[in-house]
Parts: structure tokens; sequence; C-alpha cells
């Protein structure tokens, strides 16, 4: 017999044993539909799923997870947002009690934008401090292609290349001469075709597979050599003509080279960059990896991930929270695999203090910090190890 844990009036999670999704009416679809992949913030996650359905659970204080309501999920809960192409939940500060990353973002299938959630540094201009639906962002350009969420602000990737951002901005983070806040618009100087951001800072792959930054660096975090913030796109320079994926962290950065080649930068206070210790560095240094082995890298709060070209996952940096799955607390600072996994990892997001994947056969695992349910499981405080949030798809 299967057995479910009533989790509230509108959700359900298997509680041992089960296989059969559709009993979980709530997020069930119907045949084939399944999660495509997994987005992890500080406080809150989300899954978007094969048909534009979207999943979210955690945190929920500012509305971040589109419900219509403030009230947490401690399981995977439909949002009032369902045509979603692209989801986005931002990057905090690494201090997952510091309410910077409690907001959440999509492109839509008919190529809007919409956000909710926390919005008092008004990335949606003219609206209230707090949304608990989906609201259309006025000042978002057509058809973007690419969103970057941070700490407070959003950045936006049209299809010709051009960059635009807005919303907080002290530290010239939205690419803009700093002041407290201000609206969405052109990122001078830039033409793009991959964009992320870390709490307080943006980076962009050029067509040219250059790596470009800007936006606050007291830990190095732009990779030029210095600490000194830039509110304009600077280049790094060492990285001309090499770049093939970028991954920006809380207050670090990563970039992969066509080759396979991993360097990240900026802090290390846990070894969050693979190098063998945790001394900072303020330009590109190698991690301590097989060059052919990572095929994606994710940089959550303080910790980095890799899924490998055999599809199993790595891990390394902070660990207070068992956010790299590797059955105790102690941090690493070298890439390390989370065996339990296995194989077949198809996508992964690294948050403030967890970690997400979604497997090859649909099934969705979770672990780290559990202190707002954003783990999706009934686990207590925190998972040293990882927990299927969801069986493989039926």
């Amino acid at each position: 017999m299967r057995a479910f844990l009533l989790a509230s009036a509108s959700a359900l999670v298997c509680a041992s044993g089960c296989t059969d999704w559709e009993a979980l009416s709530v997020d069930y679809d119907g045949p084939g539909v399944c999660p495509v992949y997994v987005v992890t913030g500080d406080t809150h996650s989300c899954v978007r799923k094969s048909n534009g359905a979207l999943r979210c659970w955690g945190d929920n204080r500012f509305g971040q997870l589109g419900t219509g309501d403030a009230n947490p999920r401690a399981v995977p809960t439909r949002s009032a947002q369902e045509n979603v192409a692209k989801i986005y939940v931002p990057m905090g500060t690494g201090d997952i009690t510091a309410n910077a990353a409690a907001s959440t973002c999509a492109i839509t299938t008919d190529d809007g934008v919409v956000c909710w959630g926390d919005n008092r540094t008004q990335i949606v201009r003219g609206e209230a401090q707090t949304l608990l639906l989906p609201t259309l962002v006025p000042d978002a350009p057509d058809a973007p292609s690419e969103a970057a969420l941070g700490a407070g602000f959003l950045c936006l990737l049209d299809g010709d290349g051009t960059v635009s951002c807005g919303g907080k901005n002290a530290v010239g983070q939205a690419g803009h001469p700093p002041e407290p806040v201000v609206p969405i618009s052109r990122v001078a100087g830039i033409s793009a075709d991959k964009l992320v951001a870390g709490a307080n800072h943006t980076c962009v792959r050029t067509p040219d597979a250059s790596m470009w930054c800007w936006g606050g660096n007291d830990f190095g975090q732009l990779g030029l050599g210095d600490t000194t913030s830039r509110s304009v796109p600077t280049e790094i320079v060492p990285l001309h003509g090499r770049v093939a994926h970028v991954a920006a962290g809380s207050n670090h950065t990563c970039a992969q080279t066509p080759e396979g080649a991993l360097l990240c930068w900026g802090d290390n206070r846990f070894g969050q960059l693979g190098t063998g210790s945790t001394t900072p560095s303020l330009v590109p240094v190698a991690v301590m990896t097989d060059a052919s082995a990572a095929t994606k890298v994710f940089t959550g709060g303080a910790h980095t991930c890799v899924i490998r070209s055999d599809g199993t996952f790595a891990c390394w940096g902070d660990n207070r929270s068992g956010q790299l799955g590797l059955g105790d607390s102690d941090p690493r600072s070298v890439p390390t695999p989370v065996t339990a996994l296995g194989n077949g990892v198809a996508s992964a997001s690294t948050g403030g203090a967890h970690t997400c994947v979604v497997k090859s056969d649909g099934s969705v695992w979770c672990w780290g910090n559990n202190q707002f349910a954003q783990l999706g499981v009934p686990v207590g405080r925190e998972a040293l190890m990882p927990a299927q949030v969801s069986p493989p798809c039926q």
C-alpha cells in the first residue's frame, strides 16, 4: 500500500515507497509531463515542468512562491504562473536569513516577463513592495531570450544581444551609475549571448567567447585583479576568447573553457573555488578537476557543483548545512563526488545553502538547509544526503 503524508489542504507528499505520481493530484499533469529543471534561491525552490507549469516550495513570506498568499509550503505546490518558458530565482548574499533573495521571475511562452515576491527594489516599477501573484514587468524589453536575477535586481538579454538591467544598483550591479534603485534600461557598451548574476554582480559572455563583469567586487568576484566595484561592463582579459559557460554565486564566479577547463575566482572562505585551499583569488584560477569531467558548473551561496560527462555530480565549498550532499557538514576545497546520487543527473541548481537536481528519469532530489522547507521534503532543519522530492516521471 502506498503511504502519504498530508502536508496541507492542497498538497500531498510521498512518505515511503511511492512511485505513483498520479496519486499526488496537485502535481500530476498527465502522463509524460515531467520536471525539466529546478532552480534554487536562498530559501525557496521551483521546478519547471515540460508543459510550462511551475511548482514551488519553501519560504513564502514575500509571496515568492506565486500562490496568491504568504503561507510557506513544505512540498511542491502549483504556482499561479503556468505558461513558463524559463524560470529564475535570485542568488542571495550568502546569508539565507537576510531576506535578500525572496523573489521569482519568469519569461513566459508568449515572450512576456513576470515577477512576484519581494518588490522592495521596484523590479516591477510602480507596484507594491510585496507581490503575491505574478505581475508583468512593464519596463522589460520585447521577447527577451534570457534573464538573471540577483539580490534585488533583474537583468534581461534580448535576442540581438542587448542587455537591460534595473532594480537595486548601489554598487553598479545593474550596469548604471550607482544609486539605490534604477528602472530597467539598456546597459551601454555590451552585447552578450549569455547572462548570469550573483548577489550584487553581473557577468556576461560575449559572442566572441569573452567574459565581461560589473557590480560589487568586495571579494574580487569580478575577476579583474582588484576589489574595486564597477558600474560599467569590464572585460576579464585573461579569458578573452576562452569562455564556453559562465556561472555566478553570491560572491564568487566561474567560467568553463570550450576544452572543459574550469576556472573560478572571488570569495574562497569555504573552499568554493575548488583550488585545494581557502585562499581567495582576484583573478581566474584553475579548479582541481579533470578538464574533461565537468559539463556544466553551478555556483551557490558559498558552494559550487558540476555535472560530469558521465552524469555524476560533484560539489565543493561550504557544507555547514550539508549542501554538498556528502553525509556530513565538513567543507571541501576540491571537487568531491556526491556518490549517493549515482549517475543520470540531468540538471541542477545550487541555492544559498541547499542544492537540488533533476535526474534523467524525472525524479527531483534536494539536500542541505531546510530551515524554510526549501528542500520540499519533511526532513527537519537539514538533510546531509540527497532526499527525494518527487519520484521518477510516469
